[in-house]
């Protein structure tokens, strides 16, 4: 498990294109020895990782002369992605009063902002590709990497902050989708109303429930 700190630590620093080897450097030796320490205590290798890597935001393991640096790295980093946003927008999940859903910065999303841009749309899904390819050709390059999940919890995603939750997506992507998969299943707009009810002209029509 060790050794994993290093690794991981590394990518960090390629992820936000942080160029500073002795800061790098200083920051694994300093995560090691406390991997050790947390180690004499719980007698348990993974718990004993989990509990260093989640210490790597500790400014006490940072050189105050290296704070600034990083400091200005992220922001640069957030600047970066807050435009790349912005350049996405007609992505974005939408609700079901048909409001944009912006990604909010979360620290176990590495980028992009979560919940991320609704996947119903084709470059979203190429873009996904394009990056989980990139994340796969590194990370094979070491041995002891058994495999890799790319969803992480793959699941409808549901606002639990509303009440009743609301569910996504209601962006066009989503609901010409939606439509589409009716006319297969239904063959006729006039079956559809049979079976829901209603009085639609055609498939176009339907709003997702």
């Amino acid at each position: 498990m060790k050794e994993n700190i290093k690794i991981h630590v590394i990518e960090l620093f390629k992820r936000h294109q942080i160029n500073n080897p002795s800061l790098e450097k200083e920051m694994i030796s300093a995560l090691e020895e406390k991997y050790e320490s947390i180690l004499k205590e719980t007698d348990n290798e993974v718990i004993s990782f989990n509990k260093t890597i989640s210490l790597i935001g500790d400014i006490e393991l940072i050189k105050s002369e290296n704070r600034v640096i990083l400091k200005e790295q992220k922001k640069e980093l957030l600047y970066k992605d807050k435009k790349k946003i912005k350049k996405f927008s007609k992505y974005f999940y939408v609700t079901e009063d048909n409001l944009p859903f912006e990604p909010a910065v979360r620290a176990n999303t590495p980028s992009g902002g979560w919940p991320g841009l609704c996947y119903d749309n084709e470059e979203v899904r190429e873009m996904e590709y394009r990056f989980i390819s990139s994340v796969i050709s590194e990370t094979k390059k070491h041995s002891n990497v058994a495999f890799y999940e790319p969803m992480n919890e793959p699941h409808q995603w549901v606002d639990y902050t509303k009440s009743p939750s609301g569910i996504y997506c209601y962006c066009p992507a989503s609901v010409a989708k939606f439509q589409a998969w009716l006319e297969k299943k239904y063959k006729d707009v006039q079956v559809l109303n049979d079976a829901w009810g209603h009085f639609y002209n055609s498939f176009d029509e339907v709003r997702p429930p």
